[in-house]
């Protein structure tokens, strides 16, 4: 091992560079040294394995090539350590099997380092297995895409890393503990412009951000979680961090993909007074077997209320929790896929902010086993309706007994297939005290599939009316308490009081 200490005294550099041509170990202490550390060496230290440079505060660059000479060829590691000026490690295109055995990089306190190496030159660097960059601050001015993924040792991105122009981010597989915590860190700057976040596999996750730095993803667009085991909600209120700009409205004014799977820790979306999704057009949850409700709100006179308000659902005799309160608003959504959700009991309760819901045309809902309900039976405040739902499919959920209200059901012009399946329904609709016998009008129905319900006795038990007038495709299979009457009539009445209910069309079957 050879240990230097430079500066510009051309005669001691004379003197070093015989040595320089042997050593497979070499430590440079420079001072004031300018010059690129390949011109040390004509023959581009050829013997060199392992070099550390440090203290070189006008060092530009580690190599200038002004030639298609070779350097560092067998080379295995580089640290590079506390040089402050430092531009580039290479300046020009490398040539010849330059740094091609480099196995490990270490960069620290370097903050005018603008990258490791450019795109062009990673081939280069193929043999490169550790990376590791400590109290650099990286600017990547015009990156708007970055992957990083199956990076065992990547915790953290670190204070100084900022890239104000992304706009796509994956993180897969790594070990990443948090994101950010705070809107006050350098690299808040980073997602300002960020578009889409995908996180898959990011075991060490709890939550992905604090509520403050909401406010600096507002240009988010797509947002998909999957398959991190430990994750406990997405958004972390700032109160529970000890964090001072707390943010109890939020609002994601542009997003309009959100995808979560296979989250079983996961215990919300987020808590707080409000959440606003103004262009959410899908969402799509799925096995997040510890989720009840999609977000918890609190108001001013309990600042916390770790749970949201029960609502009783009479027919079960007890209290349940809906997936969505009357501070969540979807005013766009179209296509909503719940799936495999343990502990979903209720997701509507009929009370709801504004207009939300009020564009869907896609539910699908499979394998809840505790959902004894799809929207709250209340006649009184029927305030939630689909009238623009097209399709809707609901299967291997046992603990249904009944799916939707009347006062739902009569609103469902534009449905065009429905198919509840290997579910323990008595009824489609909930038997509930109106005002006459309701009509049910289906206009646009053309596809219809009941299978695998051995317990549903009628589509309703009281005195009703019902019309199918489009209906082109009807599969009626192990419903063993039903039979089916099909007519040429549009207009068939069934009553409660007969002893044998049937499922009556009228239309072409």
């Amino acid at each position: 091992m050879l240990k230097i200490k430079l500066n510009n005294n051309i005669s001691l550099i004379h003197r070093v560079k015989i040595l320089l041509k042997r050593t497979e170990e070499l430590h440079l202490e420079l001072n004031g040294v300018k010059n690129a550390i390949d011109e040390l060496d004509e023959d581009g230290f050829a013997q060199l394995k392992h070099l550390h440079v440090q203290n070189g505060h006008e060092l530009l660059y580690v190599v200038n090539v002004v030639s298609s000479k070779t350097v560092f060829p067998n080379l295995e590691s580089l640290f590079l350590h506390n040089l402050i000026k430092l531009q580039k490690i290479c300046d020009g295109e490398l040539s010849g099997k330059s740094f091609s055995e480099l196995r490990i990089l270490k960069v620290e306190k370097c903050d005018m380092l603008k990258h490791l190496f450019s795109f062009s030159e990673h081939k280069k660097f193929s043999q490169l297995q550790e990376i590791e960059v400590i109290d650099c601050k990286f600017e990547f001015t015009q990156l708007r895409s970055l992957v990083l993924q199956c990076l065992p040792q990547f915790i953290s991105f670190g204070i100084k890393v900022v890239l104000p122009r992304l706009e796509n981010l994956k993180l897969s597989s790594i070990k990443i503990e948090d994101i950010l915590l705070d809107q006050h860190q350098p690299m808040s700057s980073s997602f300002q412009y960020l578009k889409s976040l995908t996180v898959e596999e990011c075991n060490g996750l709890k939550f992905l951000f604090s509520s403050s730095m909401v406010k600096s993803i507002m240009q988010l667009q797509e947002l998909e979680i999957c398959n991190c085991k430990s994750m406990e909600v997405v958004i972390l209120n700032s109160e529970e961090l000890e964090v001072q700009d707390k943010m109890i409205d939020m609002s994601f004014p542009k997003l309009f993909y959100l995808k979560l799977v296979g989250l079983p820790k996961l215990t919300r979306f987020g808590i707080g007074n409000s959440v606003k999704f103004p262009t959410l057009i899908e969402l799509h949850i799925e096995s997040c077997s510890n989720l009840k409700t999609f977000f918890h709100t609190f108001s001013s006179v309990d600042m916390l209320r770790k749970e949201p308000e029960e609502v009783s659902l009479e027919d079960y005799n007890i209290d349940v929790n809906p997936f969505f309160a009357d501070k969540v608003a979807f005013p766009s959504l179209e296509k909503m896929i719940l799936l495999h959700l343990d502990n979903l009991q209720l997701i509507w309760h009929n009370q709801l902010h504004g207009d939300s819901f009020s564009k869907l045309k896609e539910v699908r809902v499979e394998a809840c086993e505790k959902l004894m309900t799809i929207v709250l039976s209340n006649s009184t405040q029927p305030l939630l309706t689909f009238p623009n739902l097209e399709m809707l499919t609901i299967a291997q959920c046992q603990n249904v007994k009944s799916l939707i209200p009347v006062s739902i059901v009569t609103g469902l012009k534009k449905l065009k297939h429905l198919q509840i399946t290997a579910c323990g329904l008595e009824e489609i609709v909930a038997n509930e005290e109106v005002d006459g016998a309701p009509r049910f009008l289906f206009p646009q129905l053309t596809f219809l599939i009941l299978q695998n319900l051995p317990k549903l006795k009628a589509f309703y038990m009281g005195l009703h009316t019902t019309e199918w007038s489009m209906l082109k495709q009807l599969l009626v299979y192990n419903c063993g308490k039903i039979k089916v009457c099909a007519s040429e009539f549009p207009r068939v009445q069934n009553t409660a009081e007969e002893t044998q209910h049937f499922l009556c069309l009228s239309g072409k079957v």
